[in-house]
C-alpha cells in the first residue's frame, strides 16, 4: 500500500481537490508506482459528477489513475524516472522501465448503480473467495473495520453474531455494496470484450500477448461548435467540473463511458451554483438568460440580459434551494432546472434559442459544491 500526498477536500468539485492535492506532484508519484509495481489492470473511481456521495477526492483519485494509466508507458512522461545507468551520478537515478497496464476499470459511488448494468463484468459479493474461504462482503467488511470515520456503522456490525450479520447483509435495504458489484469497463490496450472477466480464463500471460487495440474515440474537438462554413454555432454548456470531464473523457478516449449525466445533489436550504460557458456571436440582440425551476426555488443572481462578446463567456447562476423537513426530503426525487438563453437577429428565421438542463436532487446532507 502506498499513500499519495493528497489532503482531504470537503467539496464535490474535482478541480478543488486536484488543486489542493498538488496535481502534478501526485501524478508523478503515481506514475512511479505504476512503473514500479507493473500492474496488468487498474481499477479506480469513475471520474464524473453523480448524484451520490460525489466526493471531489474520489473523483481526483480516478483522474490521477486514468492519467497514470496513459502516461506510465510513455518514455517521454517523467523521463527522470526511466533514466538508466551511467558512469556519473548512477546512484541518483531511478532506472525504472516504462510500463503500460492492459485494462482500465471504474467503479462509482453514484446512488443509481443500475445505470451501470452491462457496462462491464459483474461479480456477486455473496460468492466465496477460493483462497480466504469467506464471502467477498465479509472480506470487504473486515477491510472497512479500521476506517471508523468512513464506516461508523462498523462498530455496531461488530457486535452482531454471524447469523445476525448474514441476515443484515442479505437485506437489500441494509446492503453496504450493490449486488452484484459491476465494474465499468473503461478501455484496454489489448483486445478485450467489455463484459469479459477482469482476468480471462486463459490467464493474464496470454492476454498480454494479444495485439494492442485501444478502446476509445477521437480527440476532443475545438472548444465550441463550428459548422461547415467555419461559423461558430451558438451554444451553452455547463462549466466547472462538467466541462472539465467532457474534455477529460475525450482526451483519454473514454467517451463511450455509460453515463454522462448533468446532475448533482445539494443540501436542502443551500445555494446551488451553476457555472456556464456560452458561445454567442456579438451580432445577436437582446440576449436574455432565464431559469425555469420547480416551486420553492429562487434565483439569486445570473438571470437577466447578457452582452454577447468574448467567447466563451463565463458566468454563474446562483439559485437558493428550498429548506425541506426530513419527512419532505424522503419523498423528493431529482428535479429538473432549465437554463434558457434567447435573443434576436436581423433574420427572423434564425433566432437565438438555447436550452440546458441540470438534474438536481435535494438531500438532508451533502458535500458543498465548492
Amino acid at each position: 500500500m502506498w499513500f499519495l500526498d493528497g489532503k482531504d477536500t470537503a467539496s464535490q468539485n474535482v478541480l478543488n481537490s486536484l488543486a489542493n492535492w498538488g496535481h502534478g506532484a501526485n501524478l508523478e508519484a503515481l506514475v512511479r508506482i505504476v512503473r514500479l509495481t507493473r500492474p496488468e489492470v487498474v481499477i479506480t473511481w469513475l471520474p464524473g459528477v453523480f448524484i451520490g456521495e460525489n466526493h471531489g477526492d474520489h473523483q481526483a483519485a480516478g483522474v490521477l489513475a486514468t492519467e497514470a494509466f496513459d502516461l506510465a508507458g510513455q518514455e517521454t512522461a517523467f523521463p527522470a524516472q526511466v533514466a538508466g545507468a551511467t558512469k556519473r551520478l548512477e546512484v541518483y537515478l531511478e532506472n525504472l522501465t516504462p510500463w503500460q497496464p492492459k485494462k482500465l476499470y471504474f467503479f462509482s459511488d453514484a446512488e443509481d448503480q443500475k445505470q451501470f448494468d452491462g457496462t462491464g463484468p459483474a461479480y456477486s459479493i455473496k460468492e466465496i473467495s477460493p483462497s480466504q474461504k469467506k464471502s467477498y462482503w465479509q472480506l470487504a467488511l473486515e477491510a472497512a473495520t479500521p476506517h471508523l470515520t468512513q464506516f461508523p456503522q462498523v462498530q455496531e456490525l461488530q457486535k452482531m453474531t454471524d447469523e445476525q450479520l448474514k441476515k443484515f447483509m442479505e437485506d437489500p435495504k441494509n446492503m453496504f455494496w450493490p449486488e452484484p458489484m459491476t465494474l465499468i469497463f473503461g478501455k484496454a490496450n489489448v483486445k478485450a470484450d467489455r463484459n469479459e472477466p477482469v482476468f480471462p480464463e486463459e490467464g493474464s500471460a496470454k492476454v498480454s500477448n494479444r495485439s494492442a487495440e485501444p478502446f476509445g474515440d477521437q480527440p476532443y474537438p475545438p472548444t465550441g461548435l463550428v459548422n461547415s462554413d467555419l461559423m461558430m454555432v451558438p451554444n451553452v454548456q455547463l462549466g466547472g467540473p462538467w466541462i472539465y470531464y467532457e474534455r477529460f473523457w475525450f482526451a483519454h478516449h473514454l467517451t463511450r463511458l455509460p453515463s454522462r449525466r448533468r446532475e448533482i445533489a445539494v443540501k436542502s436550504g443551500t445555494i446551488l451554483s451553476i457555472p456556464l460557458l456560452s458561445y454567442i456571436e456579438p451580432w445577436h440582440k437582446d440576449v436574455t438568460l432565464t431559469v425555469k425551476m420547480p416551486d420553492g426555488w429562487k434565483v439569486l443572481s445570473g438571470e437577466g440580459n447578457l452582452k454577447p462578446g468574448d467567447m466563451p463567456a463565463r458566468m454563474t447562476v446562483e439559485i437558493q434551494a428550498p429548506s425541506l423537513s426530513s419527512e419532505e426530503l424522503k419523498k423528493t426525487k431529482p428535479q429538473a432546472i432549465w437554463i434558457e438563453i434567447t435573443g434576436d437577429r436581423d433574420n427572423p428565421n434564425n433566432q437565438l434559442q438555447l436550452k440546458l438542463e441540470l438534474s438536481v436532487f435535494l438531500k438532508s446532507n451533502a458535500l458543498p459544491q465548492n
